[in-house]
């Protein structure tokens, strides 16, 4: 092998250095150095007809500080590329996600079914609560606490006008029960809005209305019983279907 330039023989392999390097690699061919002009060329593998004739690098002979330092510096930018394309790709995603409609909020789905797990029933005594695909049953015996939350569960709704409508039954219940529906602000921890007394001998239908405000997103949705002054526990049996929230439509001008 001969140098292109001088036409000297004194030729020695060339230390890798450059992304161009790799891409005449794959190509098959490889980097080479005129020893007496300097001159660089790639030249292919099978050009080399006396491969003892092409000394190696004297950088890769000494294996110095220089030769090591070059190759970290190598490895460095090959990660920094790749982390860059990384970034690239995820902010493709992000953009293309980003791009698409999200889906309309429906109210209906704040509000799960009684045995989905996501409701809480507190033990007290007297008072024993069994859920099941149908609703939830709850039991007074007469000696359960004269303030107790019966069901509950967290709910996010946007500020805006909603309705709450359920169904309900009762046995063995006074008119003045005391068994309420509540929406509740969770940080406040105070009421926003309550249902009449439930109170009924046949499946009945109600609804409640109420306004989220725009600082009460994060809310509660409890059924709660406190004792009323003036009446004598509640001893008999509520049944309740799980309830349903919907949007209230706006009042025709």
């Amino acid at each position: 092998m001969i140098c292109p330039n001088c036409g000297s023989s004194e030729i020695r392999r060339s230390q890798r250095s450059s992304w161009s390097d790799i891409v005449q690699q794959f190509r098959g061919q490889d980097a080479f150095r005129c020893r007496k002009c300097r001159n660089r060329f790639y030249a292919l593998r099978s050009a080399v007809s006396e491969p003892g004739s092409v000394k190696p690098s004297r950088r890769r002979r000494s294996g110095g500080k220089r030769g090591l330092k070059k190759r970290l510096q190598f490895i460095g930018t090959v990660a920094l590329v790749i982390a860059a394309c990384v970034v690239t790709l995820l902010w493709i995603i992000q953009i293309a996600v980003g791009t698409r409609p999200a889906p309309p909020f429906d109210p209906k789905d704040a509000v799960a079914e009684f045995d989905s797990g996501t409701w809480a029933f507190p033990a007290y005594t007297g008072l024993r609560s069994k859920p099941d695909d149908k609703g939830l049953t709850t039991e007074f015996n007469g000696i359960e606490p004269e303030v107790c939350r019966i069901a509950e569960q967290t709910v996010f709704l946007p500020p805006g006008d909603y309705v709450l409508t359920y169904n309900y039954r009762t046995s063995g219940i006074q008119t003045k029960s005391g068994i309420r529906w509540q929406i509740v602000d969770s940080r406040r921890d105070t009421p926003l809005a309550e249902s009449s007394e439930l109170s009924s001998n046949n499946m009945n239908e109600s609804s409640m209305f109420f306004s989220i405000p725009k600082d009460s997103a994060l809310l509660r949705l409890r059924l709660a019983y406190w004792h009323s002054p003036g009446t004598n526990p509640v001893n008999g049996t509520l049944f309740v279907e799980a309830p349903q929230i919907s949007l209230r439509s706006p009042k025709p001008q």
